[in-house]
C-alpha cells in the first residue's frame, strides 16, 4: 500500500519587506507567523514589466501543478497582484483547502459601491474565510450565503509588550493613520482630558497642553513606548458619532490599534458600534462609549482596582498576540 502523501501548507506572500507605518503591519505579522509555523511562502519573480511576466506566468503554472488534493493555501485579501488573483481563481477549481483572510474590504472602507461589487464577485468562488469578528462574518454571509467563517479577533502583533506601570488618569492614547482620522481636530472640545496622538498627520491637530502630537514611530516599537492611561478605538469625522466612511467602516473591523493598546497595557474606550466593542467588553479589556464627550465622566467612574483588573486581562491576550496564536487558532477550523 502506498503511504499517503504529506499535505503541504502554503501562503501567498505579499507583505514581506514592506515597511508599513500603520494598517498593513497586520499582514506582515500574519505572514511571519505562517512562515514560522510550517507554511511555505509562495512568491513569484519580480522585475521590470512586461519582461518578467512570462517567467511569473510559468512559475504560477508550475505551482498550480504541484498543488495536491488536501493541501492548504492561505491568502490575504485584498489581493493586489493580478497574477495572485488569477492563481486563486484557478486554485479554487482544485480539491485543495483554500482559506481567504479578510484583512480589509476596500469597497466598504472607501464607500465605493462599484469597488465593493467587484470585491464580492472576486470572493464568490471561495467558501472558507477568516474574518475580524461576528459583524464582518454576518456581513459576508449576507453577500455570500455559502461562506464559512472563522473569527480572528484582535490581530496578532509580534512586538514587545510594555513593562510600564500605569494608573488611571485622564490621558488618552490615540495611534494610527491620523491623516484619515478627521475627528482629532475636534478633540480640543473635550474638557478635562489630555489626548496623546501617535502617527502621521497629528501635528496639525496638536493644541499645546490638551492635544499633543507625540510623533511617528515604527509600529513594532510603539507598544513599549506608548504613553497615557487609556487607549481609544474610534474613527471617522466626528467625536459624537461614527461619521463618514471610516466611521461607518468601524462597525465591521477590529482596528490594529486595539492590538497595540493590548500590548501596551492601555485599557480601551471603544465606540459602542465598533466591530470589536462586544469583544472588548466581554473580555474585560475596556468600556464602550457612544461619544468621545463621555470620556471625562466615564474615567471618573473607573477606580484603581477596575483599571488594574483590565490590565491583567490585557496581559493574557497580549501574550497570545505576541506569539501569533490568534491566526493559528482561526486556521484550525479549516485545517484540523
Amino acid at each position: 500500500m502506498r503511504a499517503e502523501s504529506v499535505k503541504k501548507k502554503y501562503f501567498l506572500e505579499a507583505n514581506a519587506g514592506t515597511n508599513y507605518r500603520h494598517g498593513g503591519i497586520g499582514g506582515v505579522d500574519i505572514e511571519t507567523v505562517l512562515r514560522n509555523n510550517g507554511f511555505n511562502a509562495v512568491r513569484f519573480a519580480e522585475g521590470i514589466f512586461p519582461f518578467v511576466q512570462p517567467l511569473r506566468w510559468m512559475q504560477m503554472q508550475r505551482f498550480l501543478r504541484q498543488l495536491q488534493e488536501g493541501d492548504l493555501l492561505v491568502a490575504l485579501f485584498p489581493v493586489y497582484p493580478r497574477l495572485y488573483q488569477r492563481l486563486l481563481h484557478l486554485a479554487a477549481k482544485k480539491k485543495i483547502n483554500l482559506v481567504i483572510i479578510l484583512m480589509d474590504i476596500d469597497g466598504l472602507k472607501n464607500g465605493d459601491p462599484q469597488l465593493l461589487e467587484k470585491e464580492i464577485r472576486f470572493l464568490q468562488p471561495f467558501s472558507q474565510f477568516i474574518v475580524h469578528g461576528e459583524t464582518m462574518a454576518q456581513w459576508l454571509q449576507s453577500k455570500l450565503p455559502h461562506a464559512v467563517c472563522s473569527l480572528l479577533g484582535p490581530f496578532d502583533f509580534l512586538a514587545a509588550k510594555s513593562m510600564a506601570s500605569r494608573l488611571p488618569a485622564p490621558a488618552i492614547n490615540y495611534a494610527g493613520n491620523l491623516l484619515k482620522s478627521r475627528f482629532i481636530y475636534q478633540l480640543n472640545q473635550v474638557d478635562g482630558v489630555q489626548f496623546l496622538l501617535y502617527g502621521e498627520g497629528g501635528e496639525k491637530a496638536a493644541n499645546n497642553h490638551q492635544v499633543i502630537w507625540k510623533g511617528v514611530f515604527q509600529p513594532h516599537a510603539l507598544p513599549a513606548i506608548a504613553e497615557g492611561s487609556f487607549g481609544l478605538v474610534w474613527d471617522g469625522d466626528a467625536i459624537d458619532r461614527p461619521a463618514g466612511v471610516f466611521g461607518q467602516y468601524m462597525q465591521y473591523i477590529f482596528h490594529h490599534k486595539l492590538s497595540m493598546y493590548i500590548l501596551a497595557g492601555l485599557p480601551v474606550f471603544i465606540n459602542s458600534q465598533a466591530g470589536a466593542a462586544d469583544y472588548v467588553v466581554r473580555e474585560g479589556l475596556g468600556w464602550k462609549i457612544d461619544a468621545i464627550q463621555e470620556l471625562p465622566a466615564k474615567m471618573a467612574e473607573i477606580g484603581p482596582e477596575a483599571y488594574q483588573l483590565a490590565r491583567e486581562k490585557m496581559a493574557v491576550v497580549a501574550t497570545q498576540l505576541n506569539e501569533g496564536q490568534h491566526i493559528l487558532h482561526a486556521l484550525r477550523k479549516f485545517s484540523s
